[in-house]
């Protein structure tokens, strides 16, 4: 583990090649499994990881290091099996503020996936779920306007109905959603995406919303509502 936490080190220093950045990169990411995890997560490799994308991302030139920065946020979204992670996570300076960074300015999908994926998972913890609403009350519509877009495909819409099904299933969440048109993106894939993988998962977070008044008054004018109706009554 001492190893791995040397050659995250060892990335940030700009005088490295592209190639060498990758190779050191791959190291680490065979390194990766539950056993390493646990213990990295105590000798401080969250904050590694948050500094070595803070480097890809305001020192590397973007087409220079893609496959590294890629590579990068798929070893940090390994990380957040732990549960030990997650709860280290949120309390570090630059954390939750680099994720959201990371979705506001990419259109990678594979890099968009795996920073979802960190937002849903911290988003399953109750501490973890108050801080984050704290650090970005925007949350909700961050993750509506950039990745609950069919350009993205239906994995990535996918994830997201994910991240957000966990965030409006506190009161706490919904409170921070101001105008309820906000929702009119969800309720048209409800609408339109009959076939997607993704309708259901769509239709939960509309449901969700229903627990506060005003989300559930604008759901009813759309014919959205039914579709809620409906599947209350299936399952």
């Amino acid at each position: 583990m001492g190893e791995m936490i040397l050659l995250l080190r060892e990335v940030r220093k700009d005088e490295a090649s592209s190639e060498a950045l990758h190779k050191r990169l791959s190291i680490i990411n065979n390194l990766m499994n539950d056993q390493n995890l646990e213990n990295g997560v105590e000798l401080g490799l969250l904050t590694e990881f948050i500094q070595i994308l803070i480097f890809f991302m305001n020192v590397c030139e973007p087409k220079e290091c893609e496959k590294e920065f890629r590579l990068t946020v798929h070893c940090f979204a390994y990380c957040f099996k732990s549960i030990v992670a997650i709860d280290s996570f949120i309390l570090l300076p630059d954390g939750l503020s680099t994720v959201v960074k990371i979705i506001e300015e990419n259109k990678d999908k594979e890099i968009l996936m795996n920073a979802i994926r960190v937002i849903k998972n911290c988003l399953r913890s109750k501490r973890e779920y108050i801080l984050i609403l704290r650090q970005v009350p925007k949350l909700f519509t961050t993750l509506l306007k950039y990745t609950a877009t069919e350009i993205y495909g239906e994995s990535i819409i996918e994830k997201t109905m994910e991240a957000l099904r966990n965030f409006t299933r506190k009161t706490e969440g919904l409170e921070t959603i101001e105008d309820p048109k906000e929702l009119e993106p969800l309720c048209r894939i409800a609408l339109t995406e009959s076939d997607a993988k993704y309708r259901n998962s769509v239709i939960l977070v509309l449901r969700n919303c229903c627990k506060k008044q005003e989300l559930l008054k604008y759901i009813k004018s759309t014919k959205a509502y039914e579709l809620v109706l409906k599947y209350n009554n299936n399952y």
